[in-house]
Order: structure tokens, then sequence, then C-alpha cells
């Protein structure tokens, strides 16, 4: 299945099938799995997030009942990275995770650790210096030293 947008919910109350889907209400190769007592509040919480109401609805309505869902439509429609991304404006869900493979990467042969100045070590030997990780550890100790002092 392709990669789902969640913009909007796929049905309205009269068009709802409990037999497909309940996320995307189509009939795919992929099993349909029925959705536990623990599942139930998950998928109610996302509905909110994404403001989906007519799927919040039969959800609460249907307490007690077989409820089906794909286990990738239902992973892609829980996914917090997915929520703010594509679905909502809402500052309540606007803080996602930041995932270190969205910035960019720390130069560490060229750059200084502390400072983060990029560092040509040819011509600048005098203020910098390639350090080993004994050697690092036991410099900035005695730095640290120094400055508590007496």
């Amino acid at each position: 299945m392709d990669a789902m947008p969640f913009s909007c919910e796929p049905f309205t109350v009269d068009s709802f099938d409990s037999s497909k889907c309940i996320i995307c209400q189509s009939h795919i190769d992929e099993l349909l799995s029925v959705v536990t007592d623990r599942g139930r509040p998950t998928l109610l919480n996302f509905c909110r997030t994404r403001e989906w109401s007519i799927l919040a609805d039969i959800l609460s309505a249907q307490t007690g009942q077989t409820v089906l869902v794909h286990s990738s439509c239902r992973k892609r429609f829980t996914r917090l990275t997915t929520v703010d991304t594509y679905d909502t404006d809402s500052s309540e869900y606007s803080h996602t995770k930041q995932l270190r493979s969205k910035h960019e990467s720390f130069n560490w042969k060229q750059s200084c650790f502390l400072c983060k100045e990029d560092v040509d070590f040819q011509y600048d030997e005098t203020r910098a210096r390639h350090v080993g990780t004994l050697e690092l550890r036991t410099a900035i100790l005695q730095h640290c030293e120094q400055i508590d002092g007496p």
C-alpha cells in the first residue's frame, strides 16, 4: 500500500462499511486485524489529534463490537511524526521528535567540538590540535582544575 496522507477521513457516516478497514475503508491484499481493547483508546486519541470526528464517533459507538484495521494503516495513522507534518495545524500536537537525520551532521575532522568553528589544522597548529581520547580527557580535566583552582 502506498503512503497514505491522512488529511481527511475517507468516508462519511453513511458510506462507512464495518467489514472494511476502519481507517482506509478499502479492500486490499493485506489481512485485517481486530482492534483490541487496548488499541481502541489509541485510535480514538489519534482521531482527535487528526480531527477525524466521524471515525471517533464510530469507534465510541461500537464499544464491544469488532473493529477491523489493516496493520499498515494503523501504524501510519498512529505515527506521531506524520501527524503535524501532514494533518493538523494544532499547536497542541506540533512538537514532534527531532531526528538526527534531519539536521546537518557535525564534521569531527574539520571542526572544534567545543566551539563548532572550522579549523584548518595545517595552518592553525597554535590554535587547534588533533587529540586522542585519553589525551583529550586529561587536558580537559587539567583545564577544569585550573579554573576551579585554589
